[in-house]
């Protein structure tokens, strides 16, 4: 059964109250099973009981000795059972403020004082003076009618007065306390005094005094109590109704069955008479239990709703992060030097900026869900065959002589790039082709010596195709950090709030849920990203500084970057860029750093440094895990170093990878060479490093390889103290 609380209720606060059905099944089966038992002859008595109470206090008969004492423990067990039902409401009323249970349970705890009274006359312990044959059966019948009378009266007040209990309210409990403890003690004082039985033993009623007690039950049953459970339908008033059952078996026992002391249906219903007591104690225990699952559920659900919220708000975050994404691509694309064209997989261009509009011949209106193969023509520059961009290059760019032909019959020597774009699964969503406009370059290429390539094709990826590409994926490394970082830290907040609630609760102790605490902060290293994260946003934001700065470079894709030189620390740069690049390289190898902090602040720019430096952990973390895939070691070794050596700053980079080739060694440097598999690399990385450390820092940049061994990059940077400049 399941029961909605009402508005008002003392348990208005649980959301449901649930009541077994197996509680009620058993209590009744135990209070039938007596009679059910003495119907088959069970259990037998081989003695028969005295007559009366004179007789069997009288006579010291062992026969008897188990009986009473069956009777007195039986007793005793029904008052401690009143007593702690009462202490468990004073406990209830503490937690819950609920007067109801508490009144109640006073009245429960006065009718099991008169039990024990009874037990104590039973055991001439008080009013040894009174006959025996008088006190003994009253004080046991007056216990059972001051029960039922308390119970009726206290419940009837509660369910039809106005000014019924309320929470917080423990005016009513202590003069309910008052007037039933008089009652009591009023019952107990009369008792020794009265000198005759009123009720006389019938042919079919053994005990007519029992009827009294009887009707009552009888009236609660059918009326008082379901009304009072209608009111406060909480687990304790469903007991209190469900007590009634072994209430009115105990007055059967005794009216029709009870013949003499001690006999069967005696001690049954003094057996019956602790289970009526028992029963709203555990209905007070199965109310805890109930509340605490409620109370789970109420936490649960308020768990959910801010999680709710929170969903909410990081999809607001997220929809205006879009937002400004979608704002600052429409500027980049606006302000770019390149033509950007972004087609859907059959081919029909979907965007493209000005500059490809341009380079087509025609506006950007017109050529929006044109066919690409109708509105571009490219020629091989050489032999002016058609050539059709390579859509599964994955974003290689070819710089080799490629003829531009535009509507208007204008001819423009590119280089065209083209990068798949693809969904969450991998999917491929459509094509972005890059184009850039490499006249100028082309004739000058073409006037330049071999010994000037290497300077040419440096200048040349400075270019805006590179430095998009480059410097994002800066701040997507940083970005990667960030996110691993966010993830540990939310890690120690849901636990901090699991800590938090069993402490409220009571469940864990301050100074545990501290160590468990303390522990974890040490596991996640936060003291570590506290450090780290910081530095991670500034370089991020050096990252997207150095795309803002491709508006300012337009005029010419061969020149240096112009960025400012600063005094910077070197030692701190490569780190900060160990830590960024770290989810590159953890699972394939270890990182050995030695540093000399002999070598100071360096005259350079230190983001390029950084990119640079990044571009070579990169390719040594990528060399390490081939050969790890090869199952050649399991994770293998990066060393980074740097120090001070004949007037310049060295830094070294070591790895244990594969080597390079002797066969393509001297193409590494060259712009979009790259020996790794589709969607592995685009041949950018070397070729950005050489242009920064050449011709951005009038450095040198070295490269000793053995096949199999591995590869050491040696940078060589001009020293600050002097105005030294490496020659290649």
């Amino acid at each position: 059964m399941t029961k909605q609380v009402q508005k008002g209720d003392t348990f208005s606060k649980v959301r449901f109250q649930k009541i077994p059905r197996h509680f009620t099944l058993t209590i009744v089966l135990v209070s039938f099973l007596p009679l059910v038992a003495g119907l088959f002859g069970w259990p037998a008595s081989t003695a028969s009981p005295p007559a009366d109470w004179s007789m069997l206090l009288a006579k010291a008969d062992p026969a008897w000795r188990m009986p009473r004492l069956t009777h007195t423990l039986l007793t005793w067990s029904a008052f401690c059972v009143a007593l702690f039902t009462a202490v468990f409401a004073g406990v209830h009323f503490v937690l819950k403020r609920d007067v109801t249970v508490l009144i109640i349970s006073i009245a429960l705890f006065c009718s099991g004082c008169l039990d024990a009274y009874h037990a104590l006359a039973t055991n001439r312990v008080i009013a040894g003076n009174a006959d025996p044959n008088v006190l003994i059966p009253l004080s046991w019948l007056a216990s059972r009618v001051f029960n039922g009378l308390i119970l009726i009266s206290g419940c009837l007040f509660m369910s039809f007065s106005r000014g019924a209990p309320r929470h917080n309210n423990l005016k009513p409990a202590l003069v309910f306390s008052v007037l039933f403890g008089g009652l009591t003690l009023l019952t107990m004082l009369i008792l020794p005094h009265l000198d005759t039985f009123p009720f006389h033993p019938g042919r079919i009623v053994k005990q007519p005094g029992d009827l009294l007690p009887l009707t009552l039950y009888f009236a609660a049953a059918v009326w008082v109590f379901p009304h009072f459970h209608h009111k406060f339908p909480n687990l304790f008033a469903y007991s209190l109704l469900v007590s009634v059952v072994p209430n009115i078996v105990v007055h059967l026992h005794m009216a029709l069955g009870s013949t003499a002391p001690l006999d069967s249906h005696f001690l049954s219903a003094h057996l019956l008479r602790v289970v009526a007591y028992l029963v709203p104690f555990l209905g007070l225990c199965l109310d805890y239990v109930n509340t605490h699952r409620n109370l789970n559920y109420e936490v649960r659900q308020r768990g959910a709703k801010e999680r709710l919220i929170q969903d909410i708000r990081e999809r607001e975050i997220a929809e205006r992060q879009i937002h400004a994404e979608k704002e600052r691509l429409r500027v980049t694309l606006t302000c770019i030097g390149d033509g950007v064209i972004a087609t859907d997989t059959e081919g029909n261009i979907q965007l493209v900026n000005e500059v490809g509009a341009r380079l087509l011949g025609m506006k950007v209106e017109e050529a929006v869900g044109q066919p690409l193969e109708d509105v571009l023509t490219l020629l091989d520059a050489q032999t002016h065959n058609p050539h059709q961009p390579n859509h599964m290059d994955s974003g290689s760019e070819r710089i080799f002589p490629v003829l531009l032909v535009s509507r208007d019959g204008s001819e423009h020597m590119v280089a065209e790039r083209t990068t798949p774009i693809l969904d969450a699964n991998g999917d491929i969503l459509g094509f972005v082709l890059v184009i850039r406009d490499i006249t100028s370059q082309e004739k000058a290429r073409s006037r330049v010596a071999h010994s000037q390539k290497m300077e040419s094709i440096g200048q040349l990826a400075a270019g805006i195709a590179h430095e998009i590409n480059s410097p994002m994926q800066f701040v997507g490394d940083n970005n990667e950090f960030l996110t691993e970082s966010f993830g540990d830290i939310r890690k120690l907040l849901e636990e901090l709030r699991r800590l938090i609630d069993q402490i409220n609760f009571g469940e864990t102790p301050a100074n545990k849920a501290l160590s468990v605490l303390k522990e974890l902060e040490q596991e996640l290293d936060i003291v570590y990203l506290e450090e780290e994260i910081p530095k991670a946003l500034r370089q991020s934001r050096e990252g997207i500084d150095r795309v803002s700065q491709l508006v300012r470079a337009m005029k010419a894709f061969s020149h240096p970057d112009r960025g400012n030189k600063t005094m910077s620390d070197l030692n701190e740069a490569i780190r900060n860029t160990i830590t960024i690049s770290h989810n590159e390289w953890k699972y394939v190898a270890d990182l050995e750093e030695n540093l000399d902090e002999a070598v100071g602040l360096v005259h350079c720019q230190i983001s390029l440094i950084n990119q640079a430096v990044l571009n070579l952990i990169v390719n040594a973390g990528q060399a390490i895990g081939e050969r790890v895939k090869e199952g050649v070691f399991k994770k293998g070794l990066i060393k980074i170093s740097t120090e001070r050596h004949n007037s310049v700053i060295l830094i070294q980079i070591e790895d244990n990878g594969g080597g390079i080739p002797p066969s393509i060694r001297h193409r590494i440097f060259d712009p979009f060479f790259t020996t790794k598999e589709i969607g592995t690399g685009s041949g950018q990385g070397l070729a950005i490093t050489h242009d920064i450390i050449v011709n951005k820092h009038r450095g040198k940049i070295e490269v000793d390889s053995k096949p199999g061994q591995g590869t050491v990059f040696t940078i060589s940077l001009p020293d600050p103290q002097s105005s030294t400049e490496v020659i290649s």
